[in-house]
């Protein structure tokens, strides 16, 4: 996974990057960003099977969250993202189920502050 603010948008737009070491996993692009009249945060997802996805996301206090609530199901992601900032590692969830824990990322230091 890698971060990197989206060029032009003055450090407002983070671009996330992901990509999967399974044939059965799509890789993936997210556009991070915040509505600053009430500082909610939104993740804009897409695939290369053309899925598209909203997320609403918290980020705060060494904590990463992001929920999703639609059809055809709901998902949540947590993590907790290390003191230096270098290591995000969090599990998924869809519809209550654990999809898949010890998801780790490991950061360029210092890259990135939301």
């Amino acid at each position: 996974m890698t971060f990197e603010w989206l060029e032009g948008s003055e450090r407002r737009l983070l671009v996330q990057r992901s990509t999967v070491e399974v044939p059965e996993a799509p890789d993936g692009v997210c556009v991070i960003g915040c509505d600053p009249a009430n500082g909610r945060y939104f993740q804009l997802y897409t695939d290369e099977r053309n899925v598209c996805r909203v997320y609403e996301m918290s980020i705060g206090n060494g904590g990463w969250k992001l929920r999703r609530d639609g059809e055809p199901f709901a998902q949540r992601f947590t993590a907790r993202i290390s003191e230096d900032g270098d290591t995000i590692e969090g599990r998924r969830d869809r519809r209550g189920r654990r999809l898949e824990h010890g998801l780790r990322s490991d950061l360029p230091p210092r890259e990135i502050t939301i």
